[in-house]
């Protein structure tokens, strides 16, 4: 099924990227016409300029945030005086609009208090896993989400394996349908799904879409929400924080996250976009080899009240949270373990996606396997690995052989050499691009989700992950994860640039990676 005529869209999304290309590049140097205007016949004004960059440097010194974000800042103010204090002014701020952070805080205040956080999960855990408990309570503290053990998870070692099974779910959806995606792009997969959604909209199902307007900027036209409301009036959709031709710092946060809820009773999360690579449909970087995760039980409800947070922020037709949360969940068949799914935001200062990373990495004792379309640490992540590594740990980490994105790649490759110093083992997927984001340990604990480990995913995205503890299906998780090792190639240390240009270049590139 397809909603849009090929020769008038591909018109109005070339339009549409024009339009804003060139409107931002105008600003920007009207902008620095003006800046350099005034600077030349005012004294005073350059004085201002230059005492306003000193001022950022001391802030960013006693900042409490990213020291790498700190630092790339510090030097781009200090190398382009007074330029660089105008830069900070326009994009140095990662905080988002206090608009949009009032209607998400708003909206929280109404859903948590919906789900029914159990102390007595976290007991029956302390007797099995006195650590694991306090790990999923502190996890559960900073989140707000609540840990559960009536859910059953299904792991799924392939797009193409996630997308059959979502689309038996969808068919046998009853009540509601809720889906969020960071693209959407027209093709067999979502045409697919949107055949299932219109035919349950037309049995009166309530059907409500969500997908990230800067995600599929290149993808879909400004309206798009609009033609997919109109084919059926029980059809909703947001096109999350629109993409506006302005220089507005509010465009960083996106909505990364990947979610399907059916009913409140199953939903699923990973890596998979509404896209054809996704299941290689279409191939543009070799085979694309994703993953995800099913839950079923009563763990969705905090995949739920992820989708209600970002769709009644938005300005959608507003869901009742009491609606949706806080159902008695009946009991699942074949349960086992205990699962936490979490939301991130950039919202606050809690980075629940880095904390849960570096929880994993530090309880690690005999093994820690990783897949990660992109290895841009922090320095608290690096650390925490290169430790692990140190202290026995086998630390292996897997990431593509076929790159999305040269500059990415390149940068990803530039954080290898202090890893693999450690003992760190890094393999490239060689057939193709490699997109999960999954951590499995010791037999015991897995994180399956949306958060790359990069300074966007940590820092400047709306994410969620999915904690899996004594879970069979980490093991399916272990498994896939040492095929992709199995398929990839163990990157040696003569194979990285050691020219002393390459490694400017790519120092250069580590500096500036989380002001990109």
């Amino acid at each position: 099924m397809r909603v849009l005529k090929d020769i008038n869209y591909k018109k109005a999304i070339t339009n549409r990227i024009t339009v804003t290309v060139i409107m931002i590049v105008l600003e920007f140097a009207l902008l620095l016409f003006l800046f350099w205007h005034v600077l030349r016949y005012s004294t005073l004004i350059l004085f201002f300029f230059y005492l306003l960059s000193s001022i950022y440097v001391i802030y960013l010194v006693s900042s409490k945030s990213d020291p790498a974000f700190r630092i790339g800042w510090i030097i781009v103010i200090l190398v382009l005086p007074p330029v660089g204090s105008l830069l900070y002014l326009l994009w140095g701020d990662k905080r988002p609009t206090k608009r949009l952070s009032a209607r998400v805080s708003a909206q929280d205040q109404e859903i948590f208090p919906l789900l029914k956080t159990d102390s007595a999960v976290i007991e029956h855990l302390k007797e099995c896993n006195e650590r694991e408990a306090s790990t999923l309570r502190y996890i559960q503290n900073i989140s707000d989400y609540p840990v559960y053990e009536n859910t059953r998870t299904t792991y799924y070692p392939s797009g193409e394996s996630i997308y059959e099974a979502m689309l038996s779910d969808l068919r046998q959806a009853r009540e509601y349908i809720f889906l969020e995606t960071f693209i959407l792009h027209e093709g067999e997969m979502w045409g697919t799904i949107l055949e299932i959604l219109v035919e349950k909209a037309r049995a009166g199902l309530d059907i409500r879409i969500m997908y990230d307007d800067m995600g599929s900027v290149a993808l879909l036209p400004f309206n798009y929400y609009k033609d997919l409301e109109a084919l059926d009036p029980h059809i909703r959709c947001v096109s999350f924080n629109r993409v506006v031709p302005f220089l507005a710092m509010v465009m960083n946060n996106r909505d990364h996250r990947k979610i399907v809820v059916v009913d409140g009773r199953v939903g699923y999360t990973g890596g998979n976009n509404m896209s054809d690579e996704y299941i290689n449909k279409v191939v543009r970087f070799g085979h694309w080899k994703d993953s995800g995760v099913r839950l079923e039980g009563a763990a969705v409800d905090n995949l739920t009240a992820m989708f209600l947070e970002l769709w009644n922020a938005s300005g959608g037709q507003k869901l009742e949270p009491e609606k949706y949360l806080g159902r008695v969940h009946e009991p699942v068949s074949e349960q086992d373990g205990y699962v936490l799914p979490y939301g991130d935001s950039p919202l606050d200062d809690v980075r629940v996606g880095e904390d849960a990373y570096l929880e994993i990495i530090n309880c690690a004792t005999e093994y820690l396997y990783i897949m990660t379309p992109y290895l841009i640490p922090s320095a608290e992540v690096e650390n925490a690995l290169c430790r692990a590594a140190k202290r026995g740990v086998d630390v292996r980490i897997a990431t593509p052989g076929i790159p999305d994105k040269k500059v990415v790649f390149r940068l990803t490759r530039a954080n290898y050499r202090s890893l693999m110093q450690a003992g760190v083992r890094i393999y490239e997927y060689t057939p193709g691009f490699l997109h999960c984001k999954s951590f499995v340990s010791d037999d015991k604990t897995a994180i399956v989700g949306t958060i790359n480990v990069d300074y966007r995913s940590l820092y400047l995205h709306f994410e969620c992950g999915v904690w899996m503890y004594r879970c069979r299906a980490l093991f399916d998780v272990k498994a896939d994860t040492l095929d992709v090792m199995e398929k990839g190639h163990l990157v040696e240390p003569q194979e990285l640039t050691h020219t002393r240009v390459g490694m400017l270049l790519d120092g250069l590139l580590n500096v500036m990676a989380p002001l990109m």
